[in-house]
């Protein structure tokens, strides 16, 4: 576990720092705006040749939209349109995202909800939250396998194959520019301590895969300094699109 000897030290750091981050977070929270979800359905279609494919992007505020004028901007829409670059295929996605949720309280959403979705490939995008609320990485490895297991019970895929999931990698908090320092290097860690434990898990989960989640200090947020901002997102598909096609590949060929 290669974050099994870093998070002691991290954690130890946190709680040594615990009187000067809870007044950074509260002044960050007082400070930060507001912004609402993206505006206008959650889903579009992006055309391509041959037969198409289903995304299915779940998580937490980037999934939602925040900060975003439709959906389209953001990740949802974005990585829609790279996948049918890369693919070639007609792209029909679906974004359903939870302003300020983690893994946990989604899967409590999940199984209270009677829902259904048709898809041919997941993309699971969490763990701010989860950073910010200060779940250890085995809590956090705990969590996620609970939502994987609740997706593939919930998600139907074409002629009943395993669903394929990738899970994007947890942000580096210490490039979020609406966090002060010493706060953001804390979190920084911490999230870097979570993105390990996720990459753990997506390596002994059947059709999983993991890809980190870069995001550089100059990189482009939103007004909130806190969300990715429409390059961003555009930048992220990008980087992500080649990885979920290969996925979905990969788990086609193994039957």
């Amino acid at each position: 576990m290669k974050y099994a000897w870093r998070y002691p030290l991290v954690h130890a750091a946190t709680l040594a720092l615990a009187p000067l981050l809870f007044l950074q977070g509260r002044w960050t929270r007082a400070r930060t705006p507001r912004l609402p979800d993206a505006p206008g359905a959650a889903e579009g279609t992006h055309a391509g040749d041959g037969d198409a494919v289903r995304l299915l992007v779940v998580g937490e505020s980037p999934v939602a939209g925040v900060g975003h004028g439709s959906h389209e901007s953001a990740i949802g829409g974005q990585l829609g349109a790279a996948l049918a670059q890369v693919s070639g295929r007609t792209v029909w996605w679906k974004a359903r995202g939870i302003t300020g949720t983690r893994v946990m309280d989604y899967v409590t959403t999940l199984q209270r909800e009677d829902w259904q979705e048709h898809a041919d490939v997941c993309v699971v995008v969490f763990g701010v939250n989860d950073t910010t609320g200060l779940r250890s990485p085995t809590q956090f490895s705990r969590d996620m396998h609970t939502l994987l297991a609740t997706l593939r019970t919930r998600v139907t895929t074409s002629r009943g194959a395993v669903l394929p999931l990738m899970l994007a990698g947890v942000p580096p908090l210490h490039a979020f520019p609406a966090l002060p320092q010493p706060l953001r290097t804390v979190m920084g860690w911490r999230s870097a301590c979570l993105d390990a434990s996720l990459a753990e898990l997506a390596g002994r989960t059947p059709h999983a895969a993991h890809v980190p989640t870069p995001i550089r200090d100059d990189g482009d947020f939103v007004e909130d300094g806190y969300h990715p901002g429409p390059v961003g997102c555009r930048d992220w598909a990008r980087m992500l699109a080649p990885h979920l096609w290969g996925l979905m590949q990969r788990a086609c060929r193994s039957g």
